[in-house]
């Protein structure tokens, strides 16, 4: 039986060398086009209010930071409140408010940034619980939900349905989300391009598995898990999810499918 979560605190030290600073060139490109998207859609909401990001599976911080150093060089009408990453892994945690001391330092970013970046340890089904004991100023802000990377694919089946409200419940009726995944059309062909390298981290993994167009799940040794989504299914749960929450005036406004992942976005 697959433990979703158990061994993430293992892959940690990892997890920085083979993703945050991966040279795989279509994981690469992959991450480039999500925080392109990403970026647009803070600075359009940050000509009406201040914007408070919220990521889901934040690691080890990588995209947060990323966000801070390039919001930090720009003007606008309003300001990033808060960047706050939500992880279950406590050593992703630790690791993630390690780098933010030394992230505000080498940048030299002032001293409020210092205080915009927080880092918090929890399972995502518990995602608003959470964020209401942090007890920032949520008044007034567009709340941007952001789960990118395939990290809904990672996270365990019967619970997915469960985050994904979660993160629709906490942009309420003016926020946005924002979720990007693995297309599982292109699984034949990129899956074991991505994995191969990263065998290290999550240990070895069946080749014959990964030709399996039928399965469009990675299962390594070591316990990991990772499932790619067609459209229909991601754009399924989302609907359903949106059903469950009793969400009125939210619908997916933009789906960008591409050969290696699929992107979208609730307004």
């Amino acid at each position: 039986m697959v433990n979703f979560y158990k061994n993430w605190d293992d892959l940690s030290i990892k997890y920085d060398r083979y993703v945050t600073q991966s040279k795989n060139v279509l994981l690469r490109s992959f991450i480039k086009r999500e925080k392109r998207y990403l970026l647009s859609l803070i600075d359009e909401n940050l000509q009406k209010k201040d914007v408070i990001v919220v990521e889901i599976g934040s690691g080890t911080g990588r995209l947060l930071f990323e966000i801070a150093e390039d919001e930090s060089k720009k003007e606008s009408p309003y300001r990033v409140r808060y960047l706050i990453g939500v992880d279950v892994s406590p050593m992703m945690t630790k690791m993630a408010k390690k780098k933010h001391q030394d992230f505000i330092g080498d940048k030299e970013l002032s001293e409020s940034w210092e205080n915009k970046i927080k880092f918090c340890c929890e399972n995502a089904i518990l995602l608003n619980e959470s964020i209401k004991q942090k007890k920032l100023n949520f008044n007034n802000a567009t709340i941007i939900v952001v789960c990118v990377l395939n990290t809904l694919g990672i996270i365990d089946p019967n619970e997915r349905s469960q985050v994904v409200q979660q993160m629709i419940k906490l942009v309420g009726t003016d926020g946005k989300l924002f979720i990007s995944v693995f297309n599982a059309e292109s699984f034949k062909k990129n899956a074991f391009v991505i994995y191969k390298p990263m065998t290290d981290m999550i240990g070895p993994i069946d080749e014959r598995q990964i030709f399996d167009e039928n399965s469009p799940d990675v299962k390594s040794q070591s316990g990991y898990y990772s499932h790619w989504f067609n459209e229909t299914e991601i754009i399924n749960l989302i609907t359903d999810s949106l059903k469950k929450t009793n969400t009125t005036g939210k619908q997916l406004t933009h789906v960008n499918v591409s050969d290696i992942g699929i992107i979208v976005q609730i307004l």
